[in-house]
This record gives structure tokens, sequence and C-alpha cells, in this order.
């Protein structure tokens, strides 16, 4: 699995002032990628950043354990 990540930092404020991160999940040569949008539900770039590199360690983690 390969995670394309959009934007500078790969999130995006808010008009609410929340960060939200966007992610593309490639699913291979023939399919089309997921696009998944997911709130951080903070206002702190920080937070939203170690927030972020959270959700994508998961993402990465669970490809592995589904591939075997």
């Amino acid at each position: 699995m390969r995670i394309r990540l959009e934007e500078v930092h790969h999130i995006k404020r808010k008009p609410s002032g929340l960060y939200q991160m966007r992610a593309t999940i490639d699913r291979g040569p023939k399919l089309v990628g997921v696009r998944i949008t997911q709130g951080l539900g903070t206002r702190d770039l920080r937070e939203a950043l170690e927030r972020r590199d959270l959700i994508i360690a998961a993402l990465e983690k669970a490809e592995r354990i589904s591939n075997g």
C-alpha cells in the first residue's frame, strides 16, 4: 500500500479552525485509489501533525498485517 498525501503538511485547516488530513490510498495499478479525509480534532498545528503521523502509521501497519 502506498499513501499519497496532499497539501504541504498533508493537512488542511477548516473554516472552523480545526485541522483535517487528506490522503489517497493506492490500491494497485489497475484500481482507482481511495481518498480518505479524517478530522484531527484540534486547532493546534503541532498536535495535528502528530495525530496525522499516528494515523499514517496505523494505516501502514494495517496493510502489513493484512498482507500477512
